[in-house]
């Protein structure tokens, strides 16, 4: 298909697409796409998609993508998208990662998550983050937990805090850490 064809697919055209369709588009078709046509990939098309189909989707178009959409995101999908595409993504979006998801996030994309994002974090997402990971997180990272999130902190991960990121934390946080 031409980019125009693809971009003139209707949302049921485009969810009515075989998956090895899905597959065999190119990084610029895969660019070219609109919200409405990511939106109407089904979770099996949007798992199925390269690691570099994903990457050269736009950041709006990763911003676009729904709950059921990110959940269905393989490791390797969520562990290759670009900081850019991690920023753009919605706190609801961040709370429907999977643990294992979050965990292959790179030290850099962790940094790239905003503080509402951070915030949005589920205490099992806390938790389940490597200690590079928390050592990684910036202070306003930090001071956007609440103190039932740092509290879910695992005892390494906050033995492994450095003093600015401590610094940085209210003495109710501490507390709970």
């Amino acid at each position: 298909l031409l980019t125009t064809q693809l971009q003139a697919l209707t949302s049921v055209q485009m969810g009515a697409m075989e998956t090895v369709d899905v597959q065999a588009l190119t990084t610029a078709q895969v660019a070219s796409l609109s919200s409405g046509n990511v939106q109407a990939l089904t979770t099996v098309q949007v798992g199925a998609l390269t690691t570099t189909q994903l990457v050269a989707l736009s950041t709006g178009n990763v911003g676009a993508l729904s709950e059921r959409q990110i959940v269905a995101l393989t490791t390797a999908q969520s562990a290759a998208l670009t900081t850019g595409q991690i920023g753009a993504l919605s706190s609801v979006q961040v709370r429907a990662f999977e643990t294992s998801d979050l965990q292959a996030l790179t030290t850099a994309q962790v940094v790239a998550l905003t503080t509402a994002q951070a915030s949005a974090l589920t205490t099992g997402q806390v938790q389940a983050l490597s200690t590079a990971q928390v050592q990684a997180l910036l202070t306003t990272q930090l001071q956007a937990l609440t103190s039932v999130q740092v509290g879910a902190m695992e005892t390494v991960d906050v033995q492994a805090l450095t003093t600015a990121q401590v610094a940085g934390l209210s003495s109710g946080k501490i507390g709970r850490a």
